[in-house]
């Protein structure tokens, strides 16, 4: 939809629109992301904590099987073998012998077994197929025996333990033995080293691990739904089981519906995992349970939202709705409009506002017809007339007794930079002259006259004692206005209060002189006279003096410059602070006129507003002063030399940045300052000498004499260095000139006081 179309949509289409695409929508995508996000984040969060039960598992096995593999190497290769040579002396026919040893074989198979808690049995396999063993005897036969993989890796690989498991509920192991536990079985294959008898097929260690008791509680709590880790059990690498718990539902570890999660073990010579199911949606069962929270809050939220655009739309979009359709029977001249107020306190009151405004419209109009009908003059033309001279106070008071009946206030409101000024500058004044009327108190105290495109003259009508309260709501209601519309910053200059309409020249030529005292303030300041007027009439009097000064600063002369400053800082020792500031400030004012006047931006040199007057006012004394004027001037004349266009300058301008730069040069001459401005050295000597008051020569050694003074205050350099720096190849050609410009010898300059040192500002 383009910017077109949507702009000439009705009100309460635009705003639920706006609703459903800035609200609805973005509610519904989000929940949508987060409930994706969220399902797996929980299905993640499930699977890593059946990952850490299996991991618990799994180290408990992967403990136990390192602890019997240790027993078992420990109990071959303690004392030097000893125990399996008590064992092959046990498998003898001789009985008192056999009883005896195997009575040492309890024995020393206690001490090498300790602690024997989780031993199942100790196990000794003959070649001869015989069997001894410690603590229970294995019920499985020996044929069944040495069909076991781990019994023949062991073997086949002598003096290595291989380890292997039985799970108690398919085999019964020994006597006595409980169901449904899983038992580790560690073997090693003795070679003639270890078992000098050569009698031992292997040595066979029986214990219980911990790891079915882990898996039972685990199998348990998921059947009582207290956990969420599902049915596990341990398989091998082929998917074939090594140990099922008894109490596992038929098909629970394979039906569709479940999801698998295994985790590897570090066995011997073996494959296993640690393998559980779990019901798929056992995994999200919490997920469900916020998203329903989730989605129940969307629905609050989104509920609330409803109750808020009804609300909305009835207090608010439908009485603006209302008042629109007003102002468009107001704009076709329909002035038999009044709308019933409705909705919130405030569109109440831009009703009523509006109903105000259309009544007073009306017999505003009503009021001018009948003037033209009697060929009268409006407010404005009587101010326009006396702004021009065409009529006095008096006769307009003849005409128009009301034009004067309260005390009154002139204002001149001058239009800043903004987008109003790059603009049709004929269509400014009258956008925002049309625009002021919008303003109720503008349109009932105030009269406009335009003087030019920026700069107006309002007169106000003062109807209270203390006026100056509403006088300044005034004010920052044009600025807003103004701002608001055009883009541009309006500044402010006051007049004085008055009741006499014979003062109105007065007061006219008052604020007309003084008006651009705002420039000291800053743009879009206000500046009133009821309040500052003696220092500002003080201030404007003062800047014609420093009229040179100013013009010196806006093309760079740093002769002139420098000779004005020692002008203003000498006014300086016979001033108190008031007085020197005020004369800093009348010489800021010369220098913004003469921007002004040539069309110059004087706000672009700081680039920022900056209030003059409370910036001088800060400075305490007259050192603080001097040093603030000499930065201040030095700034300023950077800024114009970087801006001035010295191809498009006047010719003595150019001559005069010619030699500024150049003065240094001791060949330096007339010549060649006219060759560079394309003059002819008489017409340029003569042009030279009437814009400038003085010779080219003149000009040309006072520069050099100021900079050789500047030089010897600032610095150590010797006198005959800085005559060399300053344009003189002789040094007693530099003596004599400084001489009959000071009055004093270069060395006598550099050991008189210098202005800091001088009297300082009295008090």
């Amino acid at each position: 939809m383009t910017d077109r179309r949507k702009k000439r949509l009705p009100l309460q289409t635009v705003y639920y629109t706006s609703f459903l695409g800035l609200v609805v929508v973005p509610i519904v995508v989000v929940l949508i992301i987060s409930l994706t996000v969220l399902n797996q984040v929980f299905s993640t969060q499930a699977v890593e904590n059946i990952n850490r039960a299996q991991e618990a598992v799994a180290s408990e096995l992967e403990s136990d099987i390192e602890q019997i593999s240790m027993r078992l190497s420990h109990m071959v290769y303690a004392n030097d073998n000893e125990l399996l040579s008590i064992a092959a002396a046990v498998d003898t026919e001789d009985a008192d012998s056999r009883y005896e040893n195997q009575q040492r074989l309890n024995e020393a198979a206690s001490y090498a077994t300790e602690p024997v808690k989780d031993i199942v049995a100790v196990a000794f396999y003959m070649k001869d197929d015989s069997k001894i063993f410690f603590k229970n005897e294995i019920l499985l036969p020996l044929e069944e025996m040495h069909r076991e993989k781990w019994y023949q890796t062991a073997v086949a690989g002598p003096d290595r333990v291989v380890v292997g498991s039985y799970d108690t509920n398919d085999t019964r192991l020994y006597s006595g033995g409980t169901r449904d536990s899983f038992v580790l079985v560690a073997a090693l294959s003795p070679d003639v080293r270890l078992d000098r008898s050569e009698k031992i097929e292997t040595v066979t260690f029986f214990q219980a691990t911990g790891a079915s008791d882990k898996i039972k509680s685990y199998n348990a709590g998921y059947g009582q739904k207290k956990n969420k880790i599902g049915y596990t059990r341990i398989v091998d690498g082929s998917g074939n089981v090594v140990y099922q718990p008894e109490g596992i539902p038929d098909g629970a570890m394979v039906e569709k519906g479940h999801t698998r999660v295994l985790t590897p073990l570090a066995v011997y010579g073996n494959d296993w995992y640690v393998e559980s199911y779990v019901r798929t949606a056992d995994l999200t069962s919490d997920y469900w349970s916020v998203a329903g929270l989730l989605l129940l809050a969307t629905t609050v939220v989104l509920a609330l939202f409803t109750v808020f655009s009804r609300y909305f739309l009835k207090r608010i979009i439908q009485p603006v709705q209302q008042m629109s359709r007003g102002l468009r029977q107001v704009e076709e001249g329909v002035l038999d409009v009044h709308l019933t107020p409705a909705g919130q306190y405030e569109v109440r009151a831009m009703i009523h506002s509006f109903n105000a405004m259309v009544r007073r419209l009306k017999a505003l109009i009503a009021d001018y017809e009948e003037r033209v009908r009697q060929g009268a003059r409006t407010m404005p033309d009587y101010l326009h007339a006396l702004v021009r001279g065409e009529m006095s106070p008096g006769e307009v008071r003849s005409q128009a007794a009301e034009f004067f009946s309260d005390r009154y206030l002139l204002m001149v409101v001058t239009v800043g930079k903004g987008e109003a000024r790059e603009g049709a500058a004929s269509h400014l004044s009258v956008e925002l002259a049309q625009g002021f009327d919008t303003i109720p108190r503008f349109a009932s105290r105030c009269t406009l006259a335009v003087l030019t495109p920026f700069c107006f003259l309002v007169y106000y009508r003062i109807r209270e004692e203390d006026f100056s309260s509403a006088l300044h709501d005034l004010v920052r209601d044009m600025k807003r206005f103004a701002k608001s519309k055009t883009g541009a910053e309006l500044s402010f200059c006051l007049g004085r209060a008055q009741s006499d309409c014979l003062k109105f020249a007065e007061q006219l030529e008052e604020v007309m002189d003084l008006h651009d005292l705002y420039m000291l303030k800053g743009e879009g300041s206000v500046l009133d006279f009821n309040q500052c007027f003696d220092p500002c009439r003080q201030i404007a009097r003062l800047a014609p003096e420093f009229g040179a000064l100013a013009a010196a600063l806006y093309i760079a002369d740093e002769k002139t410059i420098s000779q004005e400053k020692e002008i203003l800082f000498r006014q300086f020792q016979s001033l108190d602070m008031e007085e020197a500031g005020n004369r800093v400030l009348a010489v800021i004012l010369a220098t913004a006129r003469q921007f002004s006047g040539a069309n110059a931006d004087f706000f672009e040199i700081f680039g920022e507003k900056i209030d003059y007057f409370e910036k001088i006012g800060r400075i305490s004394d007259g050192r603080s002063l001097r040093l603030w004027v000499t930065n201040y001037c030095s700034w300023v004349s950077d800024y114009s030399r970087g801006r001035l266009d010295v191809s498009r300058a006047d010719a003595v301008t150019r001559a005069k940045h010619y030699v500024i730069e150049h003065y240094q040069n001791p060949s330096l001459t007339l010549k060649e300052v006219a060759d560079y401005v394309d003059l002819s050295e008489k017409y340029f000597t003569t042009k030279f000498t009437k814009e400038c008051g003085e010779t080219f020569l003149s000009y040309l050694t006072g520069l050099r004499i100021q900079k050789a003074k500047e030089l010897i205050k600032t610095t150590t350099f010797k006198m005959y260095e800085i005559a060399e720096m300053v344009g003189y190849n002789n040094p007693e050609h530099f003596n004599r000139t400084f001489r009959k410009l000071t009055g004093m010898s270069p060395a006598q300059y550099r050991k008189a006081p210098g202005e800091e040192e001088k009297e300082e500002i009295r008090p």
